[in-house]
């Protein structure tokens, strides 16, 4: 799922009688809030955030419990989303002529994916950017 897209989570259920359902986040019971809405009848059972943010990454399980017994299944969600800054010092290892070699730390949060690359820009040195 990416950043600000909807993550919506949509479990088939069948039982009689209806299952009542729990969603559970890392081994915390999600509530029903502004950002996450919680939706159960007797065809499905769903979790839904309308904007998706780094912090819904991990690990959801939904229990399903009724008189007859009960059952669960385990959702990973992944969120990507931009990488961070990379970290400081900004280090030049190597300068020529017609080029300067940099060096860094990478960034604390990948973003949810492998970096593969930065963009350098220059500019002249009496520019105003």
């Amino acid at each position: 799922v990416k950043a600000g897209e909807p993550l919506t989570i949509d479990v088939p259920i069948n039982g009689s009688p209806t299952p009542v359902s729990t969603w559970i986040k890392d081994g915390e019971t999600v509530q029903p809030t502004r950002d996450t809405q919680l939706e159960s009848d007797d065809i499905h059972a769903k979790l839904h955030k309308p904007s998706a943010k780094r912090g819904d990454t991990g690990k959801y399980k939904i229990q399903l419990k009724n008189d007859s017994g009960e059952d669960e299944c385990d959702i990973c969600v992944i969120l990507l989303d931009k990488p961070g800054v990379p970290e400081g010092p900004l280090d030049t290892t190597e300068t020529t002529k017609d080029s300067v070699s940099l060096q860094w730390k990478p960034p604390k949060e990948n973003g949810g994916g492998d970096i593969t690359g930065y963009i350098i820009e220059k500019c002249a040195e009496n520019s105003d950017r």
